[in-house]
């Protein structure tokens, strides 16, 4: 990879952090002030209206500060959600496409939604269980109640 042509880069997993090559931020950042804003707007169009091979895809596109009160560490430029998380972003490259059949890591198995989740028995039947719901939950499984 050349970083001295690098705009942008994105780290996949459920979603994908998305960080912008930023000249004064990153060692050998090529995109200036100006051009970042541009660059970001950009990004969040594309990747809103993603078509993947079986069809159009629902995407939502983030910068952090829109879902989080306080960053920590080095927070993305832009965080991207393919499908409602249905859609993974891979963590690598040299595929030569944009999508892949399968995971890049191996099988995916896992239930996951962009909203958690949690199988238990005596939560049955409940549709819109809360964290704080699910904190007390498990808070009284581990007590033994």
């Amino acid at each position: 990879m050349n970083w001295g042509r690098t705009k942008a880069w994105a780290w996949g997993g459920y979603y994908a952090r998305i960080f912008i090559n930023k000249a004064g931020r990153e060692p050998q950042g090529v995109v200036g002030e100006e051009e970042y804003y541009d660059l970001v707007k950009e990004l969040k169009r594309k990747l809103r209206s993603l078509k993947a091979p079986f069809g159009y895809i629902q995407n939502e596109v983030y910068e952090p500060a829109q879902l989080y009160r306080r960053l920590n560490g080095d927070a993305p430029d832009l965080m991207a959600y393919f499908d409602g998380v249905r859609v993974r972003p891979v963590q690598s490259l040299g595929w030569g496409t944009l999508w892949l059949e399968g995971n890049d890591r191996g099988p995916d198995d896992s239930l996951h939604s962009f909203n958690g989740v949690i199988i238990s028995t005596e939560l049955y039947g409940k549709r819109d269980v809360y964290a704080l719901d699910v904190a007390g939950h498990v808070r009284r499984i581990l007590a033994g109640r």
